[in-house]
């Protein structure tokens, strides 16, 4: 199924990712790739909330794909927050943590119950008013 990308507020400071219940690889590819066309539009960094209240279990080899496309990711793609992860989920993130551990603080992966708590966390963070330098 695909995992849909939007932003997530009309400033474009936050953008949403959902996930459905099953997804692959090849569908995080093409949300990836969304995603980096998107953040190229703007000349701020983008919290982005990772709603995941749907999925139970990962994609096969979840840490190894996802440390490969870290380097696939812009320059202004700001803090993760995820919504409603699996516990499985959370273990997941904690053993990347362990195993990458530079990276994932790179990442601030933060988790929320809800949507509303992902927004309270990020948008002090990266309110449109925030202009940040890339060059």
């Amino acid at each position: 199924m695909e995992i849909s990308v939007e932003w997530d507020n009309q400033e474009q400071s936050l953008m949403r990712w959902t996930f459905p219940t099953h997804w692959t690889w090849q569908d995080y590819d093409t949300a990836q790739r969304t995603a980096n066309g998107m953040l190229k539009t703007v000349p701020h960094k983008v919290g982005i909330i990772g709603d995941m209240r749907a999925t139970v279990l990962l994609p096969r080899n979840a840490i190894a794909v996802y440390h490969s496309t870290l380097a696939k990711l812009p320059a202004n793609r700001g803090r993760i927050v995820l919504v409603g992860p699996s516990g499985f989920v959370r273990e997941m993130v904690a053993i990347f943590r362990k195993l990458y551990p530079r990276k994932s603080y790179d990442f601030l992966f933060v988790f929320a119950n809800t949507l509303e708590e992902a927004r309270e966390i990020l948008l002090p963070i990266y309110s449109q008013t925030i202009s940040w330098d890339l060059t």
